[in-house]
């Protein structure tokens, strides 16, 4: 099992953030089941991805979503969105500045950071632009885990 992430950058920022999740046998149950949690959660945070919302309400969504589904948060490895400019810290972010609002066309990295009691957290990202309806996906890439071979 393979967890890449690939962070393209700039002069001006960063250009892209994304995680690619690589296997070339079938995830054994319990780890497909984490990983379809994941994509459970980064669902929830895409749809809450709209003009309006504190983006530092992201992560305790996140967060609660994980302890439905059996994972009990405790802690936080990285911020659960950031920004995409010069660097994650300056304009919203989930960590550093909860209180931001998210506008219309702003893009963010989402990848939920939060840190589970068995001592697990993974970075699984793509870059969504915050639209009225919910965020719209950056890339084409629709997919958490690919089963190469």
């Amino acid at each position: 099992v393979i967890l890449v992430e690939l962070d393209y950058s700039g002069a001006f920022g960063h250009w892209y953030e994304m995680t690619c999740l690589v296997s070339f046998e079938p995830l054994a149950p319990a780890l497909q089941k984490k990983v379809d949690a994941y994509g459970d959660v980064i669902d929830l945070m895409v749809k809450s991805c709209q003009p309006g919302t504190r983006v530092g309400d992201l992560a305790p969504l996140a967060d609660e979503r994980f302890r439905e589904l059996g994972y009990p948060p405790a802690g936080m490895h990285l911020p659960h969105a950031h920004s995409i400019g010069l660097d994650e810290s300056d304009g919203p972010n989930s960590g550093a500045f909860p209180d931001d609002i998210l506008e219309a066309d702003m893009v963010l990295a989402l990848h939920p950071g939060t840190l589970f009691e068995d001592g697990t957290g993974y970075t699984m990202s793509d870059l969504f632009k915050v639209a009225a309806g919910g965020g719209v996906r950056q890339s084409r890439k629709d997919w958490l885990h690919l089963l190469a071979g």
